[in-house]
């Protein structure tokens, strides 16, 4: 269990510069949740408490509150809309794999109805490199390409359960 410390000269730090909206309706920054990211991925401990160190010596508990909660909402959200990425992400590899598989299978029963065929030469030939092709991408979609959404989930599963909290 760790703390990570952030030091910010306001609230406004922690929020997108070109939303006007009020706190508990405000885009967070993306500077803010790529430092974060960063600070993050030094350690694999499990991130319980996420301090930030104001600058300045004024503090609005209410505005504090609202923020907190808007933090937790937006690491939530970031945490749901990966993890529904990554199931698409490996739903599309599976499928890539059966088509191509299907495809591989039905070539190879061609060619044990082969009887010198133009036909179905051409057939075969077509169907094989598709079915290379379709399985082997499905495969790297599954295992490959979802690593990084597995990072990302990771990272946010951490910060939607840490306490959050203000301090000078």
């Amino acid at each position: 269990m760790r703390k990570l410390s952030i030091s910010i000269d306001d609230y406004n730090d922690l929020f997108s510069d070109f939303d006007a909206r009020n706190y508990n309706e405000r885009s967070v920054s993306e500077d803010f949740s790529h430092q974060l990211k960063k600070v993050a991925e030094e350690s694999e401990e499990e991130i319980n408490e996420l301090q930030f160190s104001l600058t300045t010596k004024q503090h609005n508990a209410e505005q504090e509150t609202i923020i907190i909660k808007r933090l937790h909402e937006h690491f939530k959200n970031r945490y749901n809309h990966y993890l529904l990425k990554k199931k698409k992400e490996q739903q599309k590899g599976l499928l890539f794999f059966l088509i191509g598989s299907t495809l591989l299978f039905f070539a190879t029963y061609l060619l044990l109805l082969q009887e010198k065929q133009l036909l179905l030469n051409a057939l075969i030939v077509v169907l094989e490199p598709a079915g290379w092709f379709l399985s082997w991408t499905g495969l790297e979609t599954l295992f490959n390409n979802t690593k990084w959404r597995t990072h990302e989930l990771a990272f946010y599963a951490k910060l939607k359960k840490c306490k959050v909290h203000f301090s000078n």
